[in-house]
């Protein structure tokens, strides 16, 4: 399990790529940033209450893909919910759940 990657002095970021069998957390308190234009992989995604993943760059027209092969669970928050996001889903697992009571705002293309 990965428990966020890396700090540039104002929110953590997704650093590298991360595998099919990668579980990641984030954790209360935690803003991430997707750094990268490629699709990023994960096995279970959970973002805790009080946890944020979105977007680095919120105009652009291209979304940046989340492939995830297990769960999803959002009880934070995905996506900015102001403005526009570039976070896309790919759920790619064949019995992957999608849960949690926090807000999703995914990019709409």
């Amino acid at each position: 399990m990965v428990i966020l990657t890396c700090w540039n002095g104002t929110n953590y970021y997704f650093a590298g790529r991360f595998s099919s069998t990668t579980n990641v957390v984030i954790q209360a308190g935690h803003t991430v940033t997707t750094s990268v234009s490629q699709e990023i992989k994960t096995k279970d995604l959970t973002i805790n209450s009080g946890g944020v993943l979105k977007e680095l760059v919120t105009s652009s027209s291209t979304p940046y893909y989340l492939a995830i092969y297990g769960n999803l669970t959002v009880d934070g928050q995905l996506g900015a919910l102001t403005g526009a996001d570039s976070i896309g889903l790919d759920i790619d697992g064949a019995t992957s759940t999608i849960s949690g009571s926090g807000d999703y705002k995914p990019a709409a293309h």
